[in-house]
């Protein structure tokens, strides 16, 4: 995956939220395997996180791989 591709997915999950308007969701990364190049989370920090909000989403669920470090950790 490049960052245009990750940008484009992002672009289309918020999409869908935006249609079905979900209070939550579930966002399965268990074969997720990208690095982020420079400026790609101040992208989506930018562009895509205030859709979400827009959208009604409240809170996120992570499926990550086994031996992901725990957040907060």
């Amino acid at each position: 995956m490049t960052d245009g591709g990750f940008m484009a997915t992002l672009c289309l999950f918020v999409w869908e939220a935006e249609k079905a308007r979900p209070r939550r969701l579930l966002i399965d990364a268990t074969q997720f395997r990208h690095r982020f190049g420079d400026g790609v989370m101040q992208w989506r920090d930018a562009h895509i996180i205030p859709r979400y909000g827009a959208a009604g989403v409240r809170k996120f669920a992570f499926h990550m791989p086994s031996g992901f470090p725990k957040a907060g950790a």
